[in-house]
């Protein structure tokens, strides 16, 4: 008797996880979060967090991610970066950026007082869709600690691609200024 309660306590607590739970509901808790923070939600449940360190550009949206973001792919536009935390790594912009298809999606990307900008964004490389990108260094209001790094070797080669593009539509481009 005492063997098959443990038997079912184990089968219980490996239920609990996250995965397990239905599409439909991560895709309700999402419509609460605001657009930036559902991306970072679909992140999270695209990739386990012992992957988190490593560049991975290739990665499509897992099914969970998917129904997270469905109710707003078409609403990329604009990926202001404003309400995310600064510090994020360029893995961490990489992941986003490829979640959403930013290369295809997103048309003025707002990286404003980001501590990190370099190789996070090889997602949008070649993007014939973005209009307007904004590196600003800080906002009108408030200086950013650390002190942001700009990472001009990474950041250049991937202009370059958007300004080569067939057809690219980047017609507005603030670089960061101290």
């Amino acid at each position: 008797l005492a063997g098959s309660s443990n038997k079912r306590r184990r089968s219980y607590r490996q239920r609990q996880h996250i995965d397990a739970l239905p599409d439909a509901l991560l895709e309700d808790v999402a419509a609460f979060l605001s657009k930036s923070s559902r991306a970072l939600f679909a992140v999270a449940m695209m990739t386990p967090s012992s992957s988190w360190g490593n560049f991975n550009w290739n990665r499509k949206p897992s099914a969970s991610g998917k129904a997270i973001l469905s109710s707003s792919l078409e609403q990329w536009d604009v990926l202001d970066f404003m309400d995310i935390e600064k510090s994020l790594s360029n893995g961490d912009v990489s992941r986003i950026l490829a979640c959403i298809d930013a290369a295809n999606n997103v048309k003025i990307l707002k990286l404003t007082g980001f501590v990190n900008t370099g190789r996070g964004l090889e997602p949008v490389r070649g993007s014939a869709v973005i209009k307007q990108i904004d590196f600003s260094l800080v906002d009108e209001m408030k200086d950013i600690e650390p002190e942001p790094m700009f990472s001009e070797e990474s950041v250049v080669p991937i202009l370059d691609s958007i300004v080569d593009a067939r057809q690219n539509s980047l017609m507005y481009l603030q670089l960061p200024r101290r």
